[in-house]
């Protein structure tokens, strides 16, 4: 038996490419979407000269069928990381389920807790791990706060303080992250710190329209000047001419597919200013699986934090925990709002757990009260009142 992976634009091509390599009696293993569009895992049985023979020709194969549609072998392996990682988180949930369900069992505590903490968003192994270091907890207040503290205590904050600081700092992220509200933020911040003199932003988005705009729109209200890089060797140009400044903001553009594939080509990689610093800005409404593609991309690349976006819309925090503790990524600042005078926060572990916290409550008591509606109107219904 032959297993082959096929990656075309749509549904109707993979098929083609199915029974063009592998004969119309292909069985479909899996088919799913991918950022490139359809892949398709198949298999089929080889006879003669006509299979493949050996293990180095099978391999020989895969980036031959990959070239077809002119998706890269980097491709291929970001799609069996992406799978590998989903094969653990499996293997990890069921075992991690196993324990709850023998805490059930025998330990009340120990599963209410996890109950608690997986109201908070937490993934199972996490919640897991916190809860197996409570089990010499007689309550649940002490566990909750003992597994509330380590929680804290594990999730890393950088030492930067870029308003006290400064430097040149390039804000990347995908689009809608919040990149230029935080980069205006930190600007604001600043001038009330230090005045404007000493501070200057770059627009280098030249793939969003009105991107440029919108940071001038922020500059002028401000009063601090806005310069536009529309290319590499022009920011670095522009870089020259501030080392006098204490503080250079850069609004990089939004992260695609192509970007994450290859980070090391990310703006300012190679600049040979010593003072730029790389801060990943990603938003707290953002799901799991999305924040550890990000995370997962930016391994081995130097970045000094993560600036946590949209805390206020968040449904809770959970995710965004789970992936940085997962990725070892330190947070420097996090966001809750529109006024850039005032919703922006420097890092602190413990006020961030105590904002999941509160997120969980509020979650829970609009559950109550919708549940409290539901059952108000049964019973109208049933007794034929009408409000």
């Amino acid at each position: 038996m032959q297993v082959k992976r096929f990656i075309a634009k749509d549904a109707h091509s993979a098929l083609r490419m199915v029974r063009e390599a592998m004969g119309s009696e292909a069985v479909i293993i899996t088919n799913r979407k991918v950022d490139d569009g359809i892949e398709i895992v198949a298999s089929g049985d080889y006879d003669g000269a006509e299979g493949l023979n050996s293990k180095a020709e099978m391999h020989a194969d895969l980036p031959a069928v990959a070239e077809v549609d002119g998706v890269s072998q980097s491709t291929q392996i970001d799609g069996m990381r992406s799978e590998i990682h989903a094969l653990k988180d499996m293997m990890e949930s069921q075992l991690s389920a196993m324990k709850v369900g023998h805490w059930g069992q025998r330990d009340k505590l120990s599963a209410e807790l996890f109950r608690q903490l997986s109201r908070l968003g937490l993934g199972v192994e996490l919640a897991t791990r916190l809860v197996s270091v409570t089990q010499d907890c007689s309550d649940m207040n002490s566990a909750s706060r003992k597994a509330l503290t380590l929680l804290a205590r594990k999730l890393k904050t950088t030492d930067d303080d870029i308003l006290e600081e400064g430097g040149v700092v390039v804000l990347l992220g995908p689009t809608g992250a919040g990149k230029t509200t935080t980069i205006a933020k930190l600007a604001a911040q600043f001038s009330l710190l230090h005045g404007t003199h000493d501070i200057v932003l770059v627009s280098a988005d030249n793939r969003r329209i009105g991107a440029h705009e919108q940071l001038l729109a922020f500059g002028k209200l401000l009063g601090i000047p806005v310069l536009h890089a529309r290319e590499e060797r022009e920011l670095d140009a522009i870089l020259q001419t501030l080392v006098d400044k204490k503080l250079v903001l850069v609004d990089s553009a939004g992260l695609d597919q192509a970007d994450l594939r290859r980070p090391d080509k990310l703006i300012g990689m190679h600049s040979i200013n010593e003072k730029l610093q790389h801060y990943l800005v990603l938003p707290a409404t953002m799901q799991r699986a999305a924040l550890d593609r990000v995370f997962s991309a930016m391994e081995g690349i130097q970045i000094h934090g993560c600036i946590l976006t949209k805390v206020d819309e968040a449904i809770a925090l959970g995710d965004a925990f789970t992936s940085l503790l997962r990725y070892k990524m330190p947070l420097a600042y996090w966001t809750d709002g529109q006024r850039i005078q005032d919703d922006l926060h420097q890092a602190r572990a413990a006020d961030l757990v105590s904002k999941s916290v509160k997120l969980a409550k509020i979650r829970q008591e609009n559950k109550d009260d919708r549940l409290m509606l539901a059952m108000l109107n049964t019973a109208s219904q049933s007794t034929g009142l009408r409000h």
